[in-house]
């Protein structure tokens, strides 16, 4: 249990995703539930759809959002069952079946045309990024750039190819979802790791902002949490981000030790996966998971310097 703890929580971190293909319902306005947290800011000429990462509320972005309101209008959203908000109630399925995750793509589809969001960019957070290549490649009417921070694209080096194995591994999951469900204790636990990995990581005068990201943890549905991150072992990623033709900007960070090593290893698993030709890696050295708050000044930059066809550089060291 231990070393399962571990791995789900890096992961969350770190995201991994699934390499088990359902379609997503065609029928994208039977919305089983509603997208009822959110944020609309700024006035700018650009439009941006911001997804945060698992268990986060859209206040994820909202230092981001208070800095660029004259360069874009921004709709950031909180993932139903993620901070508080009710936790959808859908029947879970057997193992080749990511309801809930098909249901999200409806709630946010419909979430985009309620609110009359046209040639936009996506832009996607950790477990986020996932999301965001999914809708845009759902909603390629709508969606002229995907952006990709610190999150995992190269989806199906990391799955279990043997299919018991994927199975043992989902059943993993949900067992580790009822231990969490039936000790409070042990809940608080997984949340306090959450908040110290923030607050070592964050520069001093964002200890408040960690705060705020603990307490969104702390609120998540249990059921909500580990069902989206069960269903991650059983949406294909790599098939949605190969139908995509518009340009990605894939913003990876490394830190502690032997990050030429994790670079090296990084894009061996890209090359792997056969990383598609419109896909744009940059490199931040020294920096945290939590980019919008550890170097805002650089991501604020690549996101401009990408929507506006500007050169990026490929590396940024500190």
């Amino acid at each position: 249990m231990k070393v399962f703890i571990n791995f789900i929580f890096v992961s969350l971190i770190t995201i991994t995703t699934g390499c088990k293909s359902v379609a997503a319902n065609n029928n994208l306005h039977n919305t089983f539930y509603p997208i009822t947290d959110y944020n609309i800011s700024g006035s700018g000429p650009d439009t941006l759809l911001l997804i945060p990462c698992m268990s986060c509320r859209w206040n994820e972005w909202e230092t981001f959002m208070e800095k660029n309101k004259e360069k874009y209008t921004m709709f950031a959203i909180t993932i139903p069952g993620f901070g508080g908000t009710p936790e959808p109630k859908l029947l879970i399925n057997d193992y080749d079946d990511a309801i809930w995750r098909g249901q999200l793509m409806q709630s946010i589809s419909a979430f985009i045309d309620e609110n009359g969001i046209k040639q936009a960019t996506v832009v996607g957070h950790s477990w986020g990024v996932q999301l965001a290549i999914q809708i845009a490649a759902i909603r390629a009417d709508v969606f002229k750039k995907v952006i990709a921070v610190d999150g995992t694209i190269e989806s199906t080096s990391v799955i279990p190819k043997d299919e018991n194995e994927r199975i043992r591994q989902i059943k993993e999951i949900e067992e580790y979802g009822q231990f969490l469900a039936e000790d409070p204790e042990e809940w608080r636990k997984f949340n306090r790791a959450t908040y110290q990995y923030n607050k070592d990581t964050l520069r001093k005068e964002d200890v408040d902002w960690a705060l705020k990201l603990h307490g969104s943890f702390m609120a998540t549905s249990k059921v909500a949490l580990i069902q989206y991150w069960r269903e991650n072992l059983i949406v294909d990623l790599d098939f949605y981000l190969h139908k995509i033709k518009v340009p990605i900007l894939n913003i990876q960070s490394f830190a502690g030790k032997n990050q030429e090593k994790q670079k090296e290893k990084y894009f061996g698993k890209l090359q792997a996966v056969g990383n598609p030709a419109n896909v744009t890696t940059v490199i931040l050295y020294d920096t945290y998971h939590f980019i919008m708050q550890h170097r805002p000044e650089i991501l604020d930059q690549c996101i401009w310097a990408f929507i506006k066809d500007i050169e990026l550089k490929k590396e940024y060291r500190f």
